[in-house]
């Protein structure tokens, strides 16, 4: 996939010298290249219904709109026939999509046949799909957790008086939690979490009974114990000598893609 960034000042999507002359002539690659969202409309010159640039560049696939799609197929045919795409880029992409289909079972012809590729159903319609216990099976949900545990980042775990080093936190405990991040999903989940920039906004109970809060874990395990934990949001509690400690929760607003980046 092309990327949205630029190299040496030119786009991905409209850069022939990494597309087409690295990756395919330079390094072999007989796959095929597929575009990001609108992405050839950021090229100079482009808009998201026309991109001779990127065609010539080496994307094979772009990737529209549903509003777009009409309009760049009558301009890319357009462009085809007075030749500001040549014919050998077009011929190229199209051996390369239909190869890919072939390996992959989505097409069949007698050759292949022969060959012994066989033709396959559609990913919605293979044994398993649209199954949620398989894609909530109890190992897919311990690998998600073992990359969570594996990729926290531990800044400082420094001594803590006379008790030793405050993490890990014991299970009988009392404790306070605090922050907006605490109990929200949707905070803890970012990007891409029940749509394309996430929200804040939505409830818990959306995500699902198998998922909880930072808040909600603690909880879950200090009842275990035997004791107890208060969530308050801005953390203004009159007195807090009672608990032993306080697990401030902060995060920023979820995003994804270009709308998160500083300027």
């Amino acid at each position: 996939m092309a990327s949205f960034n630029s190299w040496n000042g030119v786009k991905a999507h409209g850069n022939e010298f990494l597309l087409r002359d690295m990756l395919k002539r330079n390094l072999g690659f007989t796959g095929l290249v597929v575009g990001d969202w609108n992405g050839h409309a950021q090229v100079d010159g482009c808009s998201p219904v026309q991109c001779d640039q990127a065609v010539e560049a080496g994307v094979d696939i772009m990737m529209l709109s549903k509003r777009d799609w009409k309009g760049y197929l009558q301009n890319t045919t357009s462009s085809a026939k007075k030749g500001s795409i040549t014919a050998e880029k077009i011929d190229d992409s199209v051996t390369r999509i239909l190869t890919v289909k072939a390996l992959y079972g989505a097409m069949t012809t007698p050759a292949l046949r022969a060959a012994g590729i066989k033709e396959r159903a559609p990913p919605s319609q293979r044994p398993g799909a649209g199954q949620s216990s398989v894609l909530e099976a109890a190992e897919h949900r311990e690998t998600a957790r073992e990359a969570v545990q594996k990729s926290l980042v531990m800044l400082k775990n420094g001594v803590k008086g006379a008790t030793g080093k405050p993490i890990p936190l014991s299970t009988t405990g009392k404790y306070l939690v605090a922050g907006r991040c605490a109990d929200n999903i949707g905070l803890q989940n970012g990007g891409w979490t029940k749509d394309w920039q996430g929200s804040a906004n939505y409830p818990n109970h959306l995500f699902g009974s198998k998922s909880e809060s930072i808040y909600e874990g603690i909880k879950k395990a200090t009842e275990r114990g035997g004791s107890a934990t208060l969530y308050q949001s801005d953390g203004e509690i009159p007195d807090l000598s009672s608990y032993d400690a306080l697990i401030f929760c902060t995060g920023e607003d979820p995003y994804s893609e270009y709308l998160g980046d500083r300027h």
